[in-house]
């Protein structure tokens, strides 16, 4: 399989899921349909992806995304920890709801924060 046929499948793949998650929305089915539905368009992805044949990215490609990737984690963590803390410490003026908002941006942060040190530690004892 070529690049381009690996490309024309996952965008075929990836309509397909969302006509399905629409469709699931709509009837109201279970949440485990969905949640199926987008792991089987996954293991899709991956077959085609796999009979591919052709040199998807190179080193270069691979070094920009890492480098890309680490600078908007880390401008993403900061700015959403920075007005977390103002919709926290700003809860006499805003309404509650913002310091709920708040508190569930810096949790996710330090969430954020813990699954990059856990990969951290691990490919740091893989590699």
């Amino acid at each position: 399989m070529s690049a381009r046929t690996n490309k024309i499948c996952s965008l075929v793949i990836g309509l397909a899921l969302a006509v399905f998650m629409a469709w699931s929305i709509i009837m109201e089915m279970p949440i485990f349909m969905p949640i199926t539905g987008f792991v089987v368009a996954l293991l899709l992805m991956r077959l085609c992806r796999r009979f591919t044949k052709e040199i998807m990215a190179d080193e270069r490609v691979q070094k920009i995304n890492d480098k890309a990737s680490a600078i908007s984690y880390r401008i993403s963590s900061i700015l959403m920890a920075i007005i977390g803390l103002i919709f926290i410490t700003m809860r006499n003026t805003f309404p509650s709801e913002f310091e709920i908002v708040g508190s569930t941006l810096a949790y996710s942060v330090c969430a954020s924060m813990l699954i990059h040190l856990a990969f951290y530690y691990y490919y740091k004892n893989k590699l």
